[in-house]
């Protein structure tokens, strides 16, 4: 603790340091300077990038806003810089600033860890008196910059199960920009990534100049703003989570959702570059080297209309094709008939169903495992039928209430009536931790789908949280349940389903490796779209698609032309894939070809979504959501190892009328050589600096897609 003078922490290239009115923290990546004293709030002095880029001050906007009642609208900037500490954590550094004000403490954090471009922020608020939080910026992003002129943002799922508008651009994953001539506003929603996604890039018109980036990590619902001051070109961008209505008492301690700021060298795929190369290394749960593993789920292929012996059946072509995760959709329990997708029915009943599985779940698991796969099971913990209120083991007390007398109820489906469980509550966490751990170790479970099928939040004062903070304390509930989940079982992959990816926030990433995009996983064109935005937040290893039955993509009873199947499975490839589709009926011709595609995702496509960057070559296509045809553009995209010598590039024609087109590439060293083939086609040896002049040249037949990949052959020009 330091008062007077200068006190540091080290931790290789990642440093903080405290004075008296100013404060410092960053690595060789990224710098933010601070300063405050008795007279000024504490605010942003600059933003750096390394040692290239400088952004500072835009006036002398606080550093953070906080509104303590509905008719105080603004109190940040009476708290004034107080005593400030630095120290060293497992791979990061950490400086704290205590900040006093007339009735509460405020304490800024700040984690930096080595090499990496992004800083976490947060406060922690510790009242004298009684205090009603009514809104929180944790981070005002306030920087005097003319070159900063646009505002990226990623929309969000756009509702559950793939709903899109009538009209207008098909906007699920959407990459979107604002110039900032007029102010900037964006909203979650009532979920987290529900209608725009909490992360955003600001940048210039020369996509070279770089830029800073900004993210909350927080699950529940939230707001963006941010404007540009005409005259003086000052920047002011903030997040704060929506819906939050915190009651603080004395000797308590609120703390706000993190801030994530970041800063990139070059376009947005470098931007997107510091996201995942954060995640990956700072946030993401570790996983096996041969993750993400292909999948085969069983939702899209028989809903809840399943039996072991159907399952089994499909579990050897898995097998064959080289799936390596087999696991039960919904419809496993007792209470749930055998009909298409009425899966709430008997929710709460988390008790394996014997019609369906004859011999019990534990048999079908290791049938499962030998046939050389890992074995997985759906779970929807947060919301019960309520019809099982005495079969079940859950407390009807823990039911989630918007007020003394009314239940948080889902209006659909229309199959039961369906309640949502406070996990706010202590003891609705240890019931999900106890019954889900018993099933992870007594059926040898691997990967685990959580999924999240309504949103409601809880108001009751009798369930260990505020008649405001319901939202807040259900989502970390839930990541309590998780990593205590994942603390007892390591080797546990839990995937975030939330229906749809309408949770799929950065907070919840610390405990999901895996994420399921959307429902509306096909046709090929619309996956691809959810991909290739998606992945300017989370590395595409993350990103989880599959092969689904489909009207537009029948594989079932006739046989699409091999060029056109292939492209369907790719379109998968591009981050998690999975398949959710009746093997029985695939031909062997599709099989086959199923079979070589995902050796080859294994083998070279694989380990590249797991450590290196991704490249979007050609830009977003627009959708039309009337009917949503495919593009008459091309597409392609390109995964880079870490090292830069290995790289592939899968390129999708759509319906573009030019057979063959050129794309830039990127991560190509100039004075290395590098071996490229296309396809099938014969190799040709390239030096790096002629193809980053003339990029490469991709060809394919309509609807079909091309596969090139380029080998760096260890020799300099």
């Amino acid at each position: 603790m330091s008062t007077a003078g200068v006190s540091s922490a080290n931790l290789g290239n990642a440093y903080a340091r405290s004075g008296k009115t100013e404060w410092h923290i960053g690595n060789d990546r990224i710098s933010m300077t601070l300063r405050g004293d008795p007279d000024h709030p504490l605010r942003l002095i600059r933003l750096a990038l390394g040692d290239d880029r400088q952004w500072h001050a835009g006036g002398t906007d606080p550093l953070f806003h906080l509104t303590t009642s509905s008719d105080q609208p603004v109190a940040s900037d009476i708290f004034r810089p107080g005593v400030s500490r630095v120290w060293k954590e497992t791979g990061a550094v950490r400086l704290e600033i205590e900040l006093q004000g007339d009735d509460c403490t405020v304490v800024a954090h700040f984690q930096c860890h080595e090499h990496q471009a992004v800083i976490r922020q947060w406060l922690e608020i510790a009242p004298s008196t009684a205090l009603a939080i009514r809104r929180v910026e944790p981070f005002r992003l306030a920087v005097q910059s003319p070159e900063l002129t646009t505002v990226h943002t990623i929309s969000g799922v756009q509702r559950q199960g793939g709903w899109r508008p009538d009209q207008g651009p098909y906007r699920s994953f959407r990459l979107e920009h604002q110039a900032l001539e007029d102010p900037v506003h964006r909203a979650s929603g009532i979920r987290s990534t529900w209608d725009e996604t909490p992360w955003m890039a600001l940048a210039g018109d020369d996509a070279a100049t770089g830029g800073i980036l900004m993210a909350l990590e927080y699950g529940g619902q939230w707001e963006l703003n941010a404007t540009r001051d005409k005259d003086t070109h000052a920047v002011v961008a903030a997040f704060a989570p929506a819906g939050i209505v915190s009651d603080v008492s004395p000797g308590e301690r609120w703390i706000s959702p993190s801030v994530w700021i970041g800063a990139f060298p070059g376009d947005l795929d470098s931007a997107a570059a510091v996201m995942h190369r954060y995640l990956r290394d700072v946030v993401l749960p570790p996983t096996d080297d041969d993750f993400p593993w292909v999948q085969y789920n069983t939702w899209f292929s028989y809903y809840c209309n399943l039996d072991a012996e159907t399952l089994l059946v499909e579990a050897d072509i898995a097998a064959e094709m080289g799936v390596e995760v087999f696991y039960v959709d919904a419809g496993w329990w007792v209470g749930n008939p055998r009909r298409q997708d009425r899966f709430s029915s008997g929710l709460g009943n988390w008790t394996e169903n014997r019609e369906k599985f004859p011999d019990g779940l534990r048999a079908f698991a290791d049938g499962i495992r030998s046939r050389g796969m890992h074995f997985g099971l759906w779970v929807e913990p947060e919301r019960i039928d309520l019809r099982t209120a005495t079969t079940g083991s859950w407390d009807p007390d823990w039911i989630a209430r918007q007020a003394a007398d009314q239940y948080v109820r889902a209006d659909w489906p229309s199959d039961t009536e369906t309640a949502w469980l406070c996990f706010g509550h202590p003891a609705t966490q240890a019931w999900a931790e106890r019954w889900i751990g018993d099933l992870v170790q007594d059926l040898g479970i691997r990967w685990l789908k959580w999924d999240s099928n309504y949103w409601g939040v809880c108001a009751s004062p009798g369930h260990g949280h505020g008649t405001g903070d319901g939202e807040a304390a259900q989502l970390e509930g839930v990541y309590h349940a998780m990593e205590r989940l994942r603390r007892r079982f390591p080797d546990l992959v839990i995937e975030n389903c939330a229906g749809g990816a309408t949770r799929m926030d950065f907070a919840l990433a610390r405990q999901t490796p895996a994420a399921w995009l959307n429902d509306a996983s096909e046709p090929a064109h619309r996956s691809r779209f959810h991909t290739a935005g998606a992945s300017y937040l989370f590395p595409p290893s993350m990103l989880n698609a599959w092969v689904t039955e489909s009207e537009h993509e029948n594989v079932n009873g006739q046989d699409l032309p091999d060029a056109v199947w292939r492209s369907v499975i790719r379109s998968r490839m591009l981050g998690a894939i999975g398949f959710s589709c009746q093997l029985v009926t695939w031909s062997e011709g599709i099989r086959a070809t199923a079979r070589e595609e995902i050796n080859r995702y294994k083998k070279e496509l694989r380990p590249l979504l797991r450590s290196g960057p991704m490249y979007h070559l050609l830009s977003q296509p627009e959708i039309p959501s009337d009917r949503l045809p495919t593009p008459n553009v091309w597409e392609a995209y390109q995964f880079s190892s870490a090292d830069g010598s290995d790289h592939v590039i899968l390129g999708f024609r759509n319906v573009s009328p030019q057979g063959a087109i050129p794309v830039p590439i990127s991560g190509i060293q100039p004075d290395h050589w590098y071996v490229v083939t296309a396809d099938d086609d014969a190799p040709s040896r390239h030096q790096g600096k002629g193809l980053l002049e003339t990029g490469v040249s991709l060809s394919s037949p309509l609807l079909a897609s091309t596969w090139v990949t380029i080998k760096r052959d260890g020799t300099e020009a």
